[in-house]
């Protein structure tokens, strides 16, 4: 990011910058169908991107680590990342293997609930030289780092905990996304080892842990990995299940419910909450009042 603060930002965001194109469908097509939509929109997004937008919101200046790769896509996201002045990841803009950045169909149903196709790109590619020509004196400054699971299950996941083992001061926030389950045993012994901070939703919690209640998931979660687990659960709020010093006991479970709306789309939703979360959670927020405040933002994000 360029100037949105004096300071060097505290948090950074690991990942992707893509081009979101949403339709609106009055449902899933069948196996072979064909349908119309009711409208298109073209949008940037990614998880690391929709992160920024949202820290932004609540004042939390937060550094993007997504590179800018070679192609059609990657034009719009250049243009698009100029427009909002904030600056991509540095990687070798000259290099012919460069591929582009990547994309993604997004179906929106009229309850707001999206289905996602993704064409994946140069955000899968990531390599430990891009790290290491970060300045010093910014990775220093970094309390915390999100990281998606959309690029750790990738051979470029290796560089980006091979970063955080680097840099043990920089505290890791982990959001698998739909990709949960498609994430490495080897990579999840790393990830605990880090004592990431894990954050999803109520069906992929479930989906990972096969616990059939999200609070159920997230108290078994917590209990797996020593670590904090928040959970994201639509009309229900969300969920920080916090482990306590004694590792016989029980996590402690805050829960803050939302405001009720009627969602317009909840592409990128979760993302909102995430950057907003890390953010409030960098400033020294409470669990409550993290949570709290990334509801809010998660909200905007659904009436957007």
């Amino acid at each position: 990011m360029k100037a949105a603060s004096a300071a060097r930002p505290a948090l950074a965001a690991i990942g992707a910058v893509m081009v979101d194109v949403s339709f609106d469908v009055a449902r899933l097509p069948r196996s072979g169908e064909g349908i119309v939509p009711a409208g298109v929109k073209t949008a940037l997004g990614g998880c690391a991107l929709n992160a920024v937008a949202a820290a932004r919101k609540v004042g939390c200046p937060m550094r993007l680590l997504a590179p800018l790769g070679s192609g059609v896509f990657a034009s719009i996201v250049r243009d698009g990342l100029r427009e909002a002045d904030i600056e991509p990841l540095a990687v070798d803009a000259g290099a012919a293997a460069n591929p582009d950045n990547g994309a993604c169909v997004c179906l929106v149903e009229p309850d707001g609930q999206r289905t996602m196709i993704t064409v994946p790109g140069i955000e899968r590619c990531f390599e430990k030289a891009w790290f290491d020509a970060l300045a010093p004196a910014d990775v220093a400054a970094l309390r915390g780092a999100l990281a998606c699971g959309y690029e750790l299950e990738t051979a470029g996941g290796d560089a980006i905990l091979g970063f955080f083992e680097a840099h043990p001061h920089i505290r890791m926030f982990y959001a698998p996304g739909p990709r949960v389950c498609d994430v490495s045993a080897d990579r999840l012994a790393r990830i605990r080892s880090l004592g990431a901070i894990w954050h999803l939703n109520d069906q992929e919690i479930c989906a990972f842990t096969g616990a059939p209640d999200p609070r159920e998931a997230g108290m078994a979660l917590a209990r797996e990995y020593r670590a904090p687990i928040v959970v994201t659960a639509g009309a229900d709020g969300s969920y920080a299940f916090v482990p306590a010093a004694d590792a016989d006991a029980p996590a402690r479970i805050v829960h803050v419910p939302t405001k009720l709306i009627e969602p317009v789309s909840t592409v990128g939703a979760g993302d909102a909450h995430l950057g907003a979360f890390a953010a409030a959670w960098s400033q020294g927020a409470a669990w409550e009042d993290a949570l709290a405040v990334a509801n809010r933002i998660a909200a905007e994000a659904c009436l957007a």
